[in-house]
């Protein structure tokens, strides 16, 4: 279906966690070594890595003039922070700021008004230049009395033109840009996998959910996407509901769907809609009410309806519409009705944004030395200190514990074309 396939069942999730057994608590120093190794390997196919990659050696190549240079300048900094009128220049900076950009909004203004318009705004745009020269005038007072701030400049200026010099400032103005082009397709690829995911919600949960004896009308059943409720941290990929015949009653959740293209990011959505569940069924021991506090929900508790707007009509939402959710005994988790949708590739240990920081520091850490056993070593006890505890493998293996659960959990590989 649109491209891929499905796995689920728990013959398949068992098999699946066998072939992807990495565990950042059993590594050794070389099997470290060889997981750090394939995923640099891996990871330099993306040009900001590269990038990265390419300021570090730079900055380890510099790295006795960059250190001399960085440590002039936060020395004058902390001086120029410790003189009497500081403050004061950074509060006159910022009202420069606000002042030059009321000046250019008035001055395209009065280009379009006429009449007492036109001159009520002329006699604020007055005001406004009175104030940034008054404010000119103050500054350059100030600075008089304050050699700090022309040292810290100089400072400032000696490691800018350096990092410009060496090539830095080039590398980091090409990551910004790929930054930017990056995000710009993650979002597109997020928007085509969610359009998949509502397809398999529709073909192959909804005959799911009928099976197990769910009292379903066809012309009563919505799946809903981008459920947010109004409530905070939430926004639920797809829900599918069955309708009341009175539209304002509350809808009937039949099951909650979690979209992640990453399957290595499916504990960090598995944390997210418990807490999310915790809160649509008032259990104050799935998450911490002063976190969903709003001005709708005042008490951080699900106590008054909720509505969303799809399909052209209104879904009312309240507590009851999630009365067949609840923690499961022995595992503690909201499990049954809330699916997952991911696509199939290699479990890496950790989440991708967990794996991003490692790879960050990787690329961009002077001290960098693969083949250097103390630093990887360090490397690795920092790795399972900051580690979140719950990761996918975990998920799997509570969605794996019998057969129901396990095809709640949707694995999709991509078909190969000819």
């Amino acid at each position: 279906m649109l491209g891929y396939s499905l796995h689920t069942g728990q013959a398949f999730l068992r098999d699946f966690l066998a072939d992807n057994s990495i565990d950042f608590k059993t590594f050794t120093v070389d099997s470290f070594r060889e997981w750090l190794s394939k995923e640099i390997q891996r990871k330099e196919r993306d040009p900001v890595f590269r990038k990265r990659c390419e300021m570090r050696d730079i900055s380890k190549e510099h790295l006795s003039i960059l250190r001399s240079l960085n440590f002039t300048h936060r020395e004058r900094k902390s001086n120029f922070e410790a003189s009497p009128y500081a403050n004061r220049l950074e509060e006159i900076a910022r009202e420069r700021v606000g002042a030059q950009r009321a000046l250019e909004g008035l001055g395209n203004a009065i280009e379009k008004a006429s009449g007492d318009k036109r001159t009520a705004m002329e006699g604020k745009l007055e005001g406004f230049q009175s104030k940034l020269s008054a404010l000119e005038e103050e500054e350059t007072q100030i600075l008089t009395q304050t050699p700090e701030k022309a040292r810290l400049d100089e400072a400032e200026l000696a490691l800018n033109r350096y990092r410009e010099d060496i090539g830095l400032v080039a590398l980091e103005e090409e990551i910004q840009l790929l930054n930017k082009e990056q995000a710009r397709h993650t979002n597109r690829a997020g928007t085509r996998f969610e359009d998949v995911c509502r397809a398999f919600a529709e073909a192959e949960m909804l005959p799911q959910l009928k099976e197990r004896g769910d009292s379903m009308e066809p012309s009563r059943i919505f799946i809903l996407g981008g459920v947010t409720l109004g409530i905070a941290h939430t926004e639920i990929d797809n829900i599918i509901v069955q309708v009341a015949d009175d539209p304002k009653e509350p809808v009937e959740v039949l099951a909650v769907v979690e979209a992640k293209r990453n399957i290595n990011d499916v504990a960090s959505g598995f944390f997210m809609r418990q807490q999310n569940l915790g809160f649509l069924t008032n259990n104050d021991t799935m998450y911490e009410p002063e976190r969903y506090i709003t001005k709708v929900f005042r008490e951080g508790r699900f106590d008054k309806p909720a509505v969303h707007k799809e399909h052209d009509r209104e879904f009312c939402f309240s507590v009851e519409s999630f009365r067949h959710f609840s923690p499961e005994q022995g595992v503690g988790y909201f499990v049954d009705r809330l699916y997952f949708v991911v696509q199939k590739r290699k479990l890496l240990g950790a989440d991708s944004g967990f794996l991003s920081r490692i790879m960050h520091r990787v690329s961009t850490d002077a001290n960098f030395d693969l083949n250097d056993d103390a630093y990887l070593r360090s490397l690795h006890q920092w790795i399972l200190e900051t580690l979140p505890p719950l990761q996918t493998r975990d998920v799997i293996e509570y969605y794996a514990q019998n057969e129901a659960w396990a095809k709640q959990f949707f694995i999709l590989e991509r078909e190969r074309t000819n």
